[in-house]
Parts: structure tokens; C-alpha cells; sequence
């Protein structure tokens, strides 16, 4: 899921070797609550209101009411299980969530790392990428509404009524959308179909595991902790990156100088040899502290060193 504008994340201690990768989904779902809806759902945007009838099974998805939204169904996939549903869900959701930890605003101490946030750049992602996924996400849903299961369909209508909101909310600022914010629910459910699915998938992660220890000792890296995260353990995604999170030895200038330039080697043959992008993410001994917490932001995570 590679994405054009890559931002790197700086840690306090300036050591981080390299920060291009596709978190993707991994830092929502964390926190998520099992959230069930009443039967009837009353959703306040503007002045308008909003009823879903989560109850009837008959009962045409609200979003439909909503013509503010255009998105041409016409060129989406067909699909025929809720699984290949949450599959089509999960890149475009991934990519908003890249969006928001490279541009958004900076949630503070507890985010993951600190992020440098710029008014312009938040705003032109929202517009050329969130904005766009979101318009794909509501007509994924809509055309393949009755794939949902009757358990999460209140959790789908509640990204709905977020996809809405938000839309406003890019059109005016002024708009107070808090009441409808991303639904940390909805990323758990497709992040964990998706999951359960890549259990079944014949991957090549085993291979890719395997190249990465027999370069890491080719080039002479001094790894002591290697996890695979995002996209590559949610199943195959046609041209998807893997991404790879690493705890290094090094602890002077010299030796991350001398790891950054190893690392963009394997980079390169990474790419000979998969025919896929490798994103590596990499913090220094001396920020040990930083690397566990923000290891500890991941939801979905899979050690080989």
C-alpha cells in the first residue's frame, strides 16, 4: 500500500533510521468496544436527522438518502462473501489511516510517535486521499449491503454516518462532527476478517521471513528485534508492500549512518527479488523505550527475530 507522500517519523532522541511504512489499520482497533446498536439508531448531522432501522432486514441502507455523496459503483469489484467485502474495505482504510499519522494533527503524548503536523498538508490529504477512499468505502457498503452481517451492520451504519459527517465537515470546518467519529469498531471487524482470512491464504510470508534473517546477516545489520506488521498478515493484496519493524544494536552516529545505507541495499534487492516494496522502520538501541511503545500500538503484529 504504498503511498506517494511519505512522511518519516522522528523520534525525540533523532536516531530513527528509516520511518516509510504502511501502519495501515495497525494503530486503530487498539481500544476498540464492542458497540450494539438500540434496533433504531438516531444519527443528528446539521440539522438534519437520520434513522436506521438496523432491525429490518429489508430496510435500504440510509446512506442512500445521501446525495451529497457521489461515488460511480460502476467501476467497483464484484464480490460475493462478506470476507472479499472487508478485503476491498481494508487497503482503503489502511491508506486513510497512513494519512492521519503522516499529516494529521498530532494527538499528543499518546500517539505513537510524534508527528509533525501541517495545516496545508492535513488538508490536501483529507481532499485527494481521505475524502476519495471514504467516497469508495460508502459504495462498497451500499452495493454490497446484504453481505453484512446483522451483527455489525449498527457498526457499519456508524462509519457511514462518520463517512457523511466528515464530508460535511471538509465542506465546512465550522461543522461539529465529534459525535461522529471514526468508528474504531469497524476497523477491528475488518481488520480481523481480513486476518482470519490470510489464516486460510497460501502467503509467502514464511518465505519472506526466511530472505530478510539471511540478509540481515549478509549486510552485517545488528537486529535484535524484527516483527512483520501491516498489510502483508491481512492476506494478499495485489502490489501490497511488506513492512517490517526492527530494534537495532547501533548506539552512536556512525553505526545508524552506516545501518541506514545497509538498509536501503535490502531495500533495493528486496525489490529484485519479491517484485514488492519493502518499508523498514528501525530504532536504535538508545531508543529502546520508544520502539516498545510504539510496538505496543500495533494491533496485529508477528515476530521472527
Amino acid at each position: 500500500m504504498s503511498m506517494a507522500n511519505h512522511q518519516s517519523i522522528n523520534t525525540s532522541g533523532g536516531a530513527l533510521v528509516e520511518g516509510n511504512i504502511d501502519t495501515g489499520g495497525d494503530f486503530i482497533g487498539r481500544d476498540a468496544t464492542n458497540v450494539s446498536g438500540d434496533g433504531n439508531t438516531v444519527y443528528f448531522i446539521e440539522t438534519q436527522q437520520i434513522v436506521v432501522n438496523s432491525d429490518s432486514k429489508s430496510a435500504k441502507p440510509y446512506h442512500s438518502k445521501i446525495n451529497a455523496i457521489e461515488s460511480d459503483e460502476k467501476e467497483l469489484p464484484e464480490v460475493t462473501t462478506f470476507a472479499e467485502l472487508a478485503r476491498q474495505i481494508w487497503p482503503l482504510m489502511a491508506a486513510n489511516g497512513r494519512a492521519f499519522m503522516s499529516f494529521g494533527p498530532n494527538s499528543g503524548a499518546e500517539s505513537a510517535a510524534p508527528v509533525r503536523w501541517h495545516l496545508d498538508l492535513w488538508e490536501n490529504a483529507k481532499k485527494e486521499i481521505i475524502l476519495p477512499n471514504n467516497r469508495k468505502i460508502l459504495a462498497l457498503i451500499d452495493k454490497n449491503h446484504a453481505f453484512i452481517p446483522q451483527i455489525h451492520a449498527s457498526i457499519f451504519d456508524q462509519m457511514l454516518a462518520h463517512i457523511y459527517a466528515f464530508e460535511k465537515h471538509c465542506e465546512n470546518p465550522s461543522l461539529d462532527y465529534s459525535n461522529h467519529q471514526f468508528p474504531i469498531a469497524f476497523a477491528k471487524i475488518v481488520d480481523d476478517t481480513c486476518a482470519q482470512e490470510a489464516e486460510n491464504d497460501e502467503t509467502d510470508i514464511e518465505e519472506i521471513e526466511k530472505w530478510l534473517l539471511k540478509h540481515f546477516d549478509k549486510l552485517g545489520l545488528q537486529v535484535v528485534n524484527a516483527h512483520l506488521i501491516g498489510s502483508v498478515l491481512r492476506g494478499i493484496f495485489p502490489g501490497a508492500d511488506v513492512d517490517v519493524f526492527l530494534l537495532l544494536d547501533d548506539s552512536n552516529p556512525l553505526e545508524i549512518k552506516t545501518s541506514i545505507h545497509l538498509l536501503e541495499k535490502m531495500k533495493q534487492d528486496f525489490l529484485l527479488a519479491f517484485g514488492r516494496p519493502l518499508h523498514v522502520i528501525a530504532f536504535s538501541k538508545t531508543e529502546k523505550q520508544q520502539y516498545h511503545s510504539f510496538l505496543n500500538k500495533l494491533t496485529r503484529i508477528k515476530r521472527f527475530l
